[in-house]
């Protein structure tokens, strides 16, 4: 939202979800590896700009890894995307800003939180004092970077959300991203619990606190986690320990 990254990936396909989510940003470019017929269509009606391996320019924006293996391998360049996209409107921000004299989020001391996907697809994030950030596991694994770096964030915003499927493939998930439900927001190794609320595609996401406060994200790079409501668990300090001694880094 606020830097370019030269390498950023990697580079997934569109869901039916992505329309829903996306609509509050105004109008953005939306870059992905591809889609299925129906998907792909409704892209080009959507308001916004799509950009794939097929668009004007793309063989210098797009590039396979071969470190990884497909299809976890297609990376692309930031600057690259909108050096070749036209037609994207300006910048809206996807969370309500709070007032200018809201205190920061207070919470309670937090280890960590487990979040459990479908499947057998599960992340924690633990915070790390020394780093002063959030360090991420996958699948009881740390998940590093490029350079073997743990992927870290300031802040760690989980939003329960209800998913369901669309019509035309009952095995694909479509997450269901407009009306309200409760979260968690992780800031400096503190969580506080927060009710989120989107009225409608257009609208941004407005958080409110324990006693009713509006609450707005704190500065810094935030992962914003968006499970089925029920599949996050908080951590205890010697649960993560026996995280931290397990399994080699990925």
């Amino acid at each position: 939202q606020s830097q370019d990254a030269p390498n950023v990936g990697p580079v997934r396909s569109l869901r039916a979800s992505d329309f829903e989510l996306v609509a509050n940003l105004g109008h953005p470019i939306v870059a992905f590896s591809g889609a299925d017929k129906l998907t792909l269509q409704a892209s080009k009606l959507a308001p916004l700009v799509p950009y794939t391996p097929d668009s004007p320019g793309a063989s210098e924006v797009f590039h396979r890894d071969r470190k990884f293996k497909s299809p976890h391998n297609l990376f692309l360049t930031t600057t690259g995307v909108r050096a070749n996209s036209t037609g994207s409107g300006p910048v809206q921000a996807p969370f309500t800003p709070p007032p200018p004299a809201a205190p920061p989020p207070a919470g309670l001391p937090a280890a960590g939180v487990r979040i459990h996907w479908t499947g057998f697809a599960e992340a924690v994030f633990a915070w790390d004092a020394s780093r002063h950030q959030w360090l991420r596991w996958a699948n009881g694994r740390p998940q590093v970077d490029r350079d073997g770096t743990q992927l870290g964030v300031d802040s760690v915003l989980v939003l329960d959300m209800t998913y369901g499927h669309p019509p035309r493939d009952r095995n694909q998930p479509q997450l269901d991203s407009v009306g309200s439900g409760a979260g968690l927001l992780l800031s400096t190794g503190n969580a506080t619990a927060v009710h989120w609320e989107r009225p409608a595609p257009s609208s941004p996401f407005t958080l409110t606190g324990p006693d009713g406060a509006p609450l707005g994200l704190p500065a810094g790079r935030t992962w914003v986690a968006m499970p089925q409501a029920g599949a996050t668990t908080t951590m205890d300090a010697a649960a993560v320990a026996a995280l931290r001694r397990a399994g080699p880094a990925r």
